[in-house]
């Protein structure tokens, strides 16, 4: 239309000139001045036209670039302390069941320290999304096959010994923003990161199993220590295997199945200037490994007398007078039929006071 309208006002300059005897080289000069003028006029029309629609098509195909595809990152190494191997993400939209949406990373820790004890507790967590810092839910560690309920996050894993696991992050209803994560081996520091989108098309990672590597030959100690002392504290005999029995528990699938426990006897004589409880001292310093993890303390089989007792009737919770002794039976709820090791040693210590390793014969 702003062509059209200059090019009419152009011919009416022509013909007034014209018709007013001005002269042939003025009348060329004005015309070609105008059309010149209306010529730079449609030219800027146009490139204005055309820029803003490149402009609208440059930012919409940011905007699509904007999401990078599905990808995890490289492993990595905290020296001297873990590998963490990130497997991949899978987000959950929880619709109207909660206020905010889901999304899990799940990922292989192998401890590396040297000779000491390490479990998927050792991982600090951080995640944000828009700038909010996400809540992190510290138990969320799965159970993958043979490892049923019991929550990984607690396991201890002796040197080069890998565990499967996933955080958990509540992340926000209304945002498909990326999900930026952090992890590191102190609060507040964390160099390991990366991003995850929840726009991706993420796979069921749940759905892969996970057993630990067989270990047919336990290692951390001698293998042959029977008894050991904590110097002013108590002195530890491992009698050995007392009985086998059985449980009813949940594994992985939810579905009620029987599991494996061994019964391991302990005498323990109390050396310190006050009284003090079996049980106190086995949580700090025993731990019972199968396949390089620990193995979670639990009841009786149903097979045994001690069955359903509470644990203020059993001998493990009651409390030994300074120069008492007193023998206990513990329970370990077993994952396989790899032989098991028991260790004792001083909590921030790494030689083993005791170290029994035993080949099992399950019923």
């Amino acid at each position: 239309m702003r062509k059209k309208i200059c090019l009419l006002l152009a011919a009416a300059l022509v013909i007034g000139l014209t018709a007013c005897g001005g002269k042939d080289d003025a009348t060329e000069a004005t015309t070609a001045e105008v059309t010149e003028t209306v010529t730079e006029t449609g030219a800027s029309d146009g490139d204005v036209t055309e820029a803003d629609s490149a402009g609208s098509t440059e930012e919409a195909t940011e905007e699509a670039e904007a999401v990078p595809e599905y990808s995890v990152p490289d492993e990595y190494t905290f020296d001297g302390a873990f590998k963490l191997k990130i497997l991949g993400y899978e987000y959950f939209d929880t619709e109207d069941k909660y206020e905010y949406n889901i999304v899990n990373i799940y990922y292989d820790f192998t401890n590396i320290t040297d000779g000491k004890f390490r479990g998927v507790n050792s991982i600090y967590w951080h995640a944000t999304q828009d700038g909010e810092e996400l809540q992190y839910d510290p138990s969320s560690n799965i159970t993958f096959s043979n490892m049923d309920y019991n929550d990984n996050i607690w396991f201890s894993l002796q040197t080069g010994v890998t565990i499967r696991g996933y955080a958990q992050f509540a992340c926000k209803k209304d945002s498909t923003s990326p999900i930026s994560v952090g992890a590191g081996e102190k609060n507040e520091e964390y160099p390991f990161t990366f991003d995850v989108y929840p726009t991706w098309e993420m796979p069921d990672m749940r759905s892969e199993k996970f057993e630990f590597a067989k270990v047919d030959n336990p290692s951390y100690g001698p293998g042959n220590i029977d008894s050991g002392s904590s110097e002013g504290k108590y002195d530890i005999k491992i009698n050995g295997i007392k009985n086998y029995s059985t449980d009813d528990d949940f594994n992985a699938e939810g579905e009620l199945v029987k599991h494996n426990i061994v019964g391991i006897e302990y005498t323990i004589t109390n050396n310190s200037e006050r009284a003090t409880n079996p049980f106190m001292l086995m949580m700090n310093d025993n731990y019972v490994f199968q396949d390089g993890a620990s193995l979670i303390d639990c009841g009786a089989g149903v097979e045994l007398p001690e069955h359903g007792v509470t644990q203020k009737e059993r001998t493990l919770y009651q409390d030994l007078e300074p120069g008492q002794t007193s023998t206990v039976v513990v329970y370990y709820k077993l994952r396989s039929d790899s032989p098991i090791e028991v260790v004792f040693k001083t909590f921030l210590g790494t030689e083993p006071l005791a170290d029994m390793v035993y080949e099992l014969e399950l019923p």
